[in-house]
């Protein structure tokens, strides 16, 4: 999966707990690092931020929407209004979860994507 979280700490935190769960996971800092991997690895989960520097989560969902990728997405975000979780859930998201979000709470999330 390529889990894109703009905070190092909390991305690898996610990781980790995601990892011990058997997950393989790719991180990325922003937009266009997740671009970038999702052009040469084909995921098959997408777990983002909404707020992000450069280019937001939804620009994100909208480049994935674009080019049809077939990923499941998950959103977490603490910036996750109802109009924004609607939105995401428009472009895709599966999941829309508000931080701080439990890592328990993401396994679920991401398993059940």
């Amino acid at each position: 999966m390529l889990l894109v979280e703009d905070d190092p700490a909390l991305g690898e935190m996610f990781a980790d707990v995601l990892r011990e769960r058997g997950h393989e996971v790719t991180l990325a800092a922003d937009v266009e690092a997740a671009i970038e991997s999702l052009r040469s690895v084909a995921f098959d989960v997408l777990v983002t931020d909404l707020r992000l520097p450069g280019a937001s989560g939804l620009e994100l969902l909208a480049w994935v929407k674009s080019e049809g990728l077939a990923l499941r997405v998950v959103v977490a975000s603490a910036f996750a209004t109802v109009e924004l979780a609607l939105h995401a859930r428009r472009l895709g998201a599966r999941e829309v979860l508000s931080k701080p979000v439990e890592p328990e709470a993401l396994v679920a999330a991401v398993e059940a994507a």
